[in-house]
């Protein structure tokens, strides 16, 4: 689902908050890969392209298929801790 927020668009994931943080990236890689030459012209505009993630305490795994995503975008990932 996406919604538009002070000149943001912002993807919540479907996925239980339980899920892994990789399977997200994963989900969302997978939302988003048809639109990369978009976003990659939005990211030449001037625009961002944050990923924001609320993760637990301790140790969270980013895999490569993860990481696909913030690579091939030239996202900035921002881990939260709750």
């Amino acid at each position: 689902m996406s919604v538009i927020r002070n000149n943001e668009v912002v993807i919540s994931s479907p996925l239980p908050q339980d899920t892994p943080l990789n399977d997200h990236l994963v989900w969302l890689w997978g939302m988003l890969k048809h639109e990369r030459r978009f976003l990659k012209s939005v990211v030449q505009a001037g625009g961002a392209l944050t990923i924001e993630c609320k993760v637990p305490k301790g140790q969270v795994r980013l895999l490569p298929n993860g990481a696909q995503l913030v690579h091939l975008l030239g996202a900035e990932l921002v881990l939260n801790t709750q």
